[in-house]
C-alpha cells in the first residue's frame, strides 16, 4: 500500500484501571493517490471537516438495552475517576517496511 493520509474522531469514556469504551469512531480520509506510483514529496496542506453526529446509539443499561443520546462535553476533573475524551487523529499511511506518522 502506498501513502494515505486519513482523519479520525474518536470519543470514549475512561475510569481509572478500566480500559476506555469508545461510544464514536469516524475515520475519513482526506488523500490517497490517484495511481500507484504517485507520491507524497515535500510539504502538503489538505483541510477537511469532519461533523460528529448529532446523536450517538450506546448500549444504556446493563440488560443490553440501546438508546439514542446527544454526545456529552469532554469531562475531566483533577482526582477524578472517569473521564470523557474526545481526539482527533490524522495519520499518514506510509508504504510497506516504513512506520506511519500520526
Amino acid at each position: 500500500m502506498t501513502n494515505v493520509v486519513l482523519s479520525q474522531l474518536t470519543a470514549g469514556t475512561t475510569f481509572v484501571g478500566w480500559e476506555e469504551e469508545t461510544f464514536l469512531s469516524i475515520e475519513v480520509p482526506i488523500w490517497s493517490p490517484s495511481t500507484v506510483e504517485e507520491k507524497l514529496l515535500g510539504e502538503h496542506t489538505w483541510p477537511f471537516t469532519i461533523l460528529p453526529p448529532e446523536e450517538v446509539n450506546i448500549v444504556a443499561d446493563r440488560d443490553g438495552t440501546r438508546g439514542a443520546f446527544t454526545l456529552p462535553p469532554s469531562f475531566t476533573e483533577k482526582g477524578g475517576v472517569a473521564y470523557l475524551d474526545y481526539k482527533l487523529t490524522v495519520t499518514v499511511r506510509r508504504g510497506f517496511m516504513r512506520a506511519n506518522k500520526t
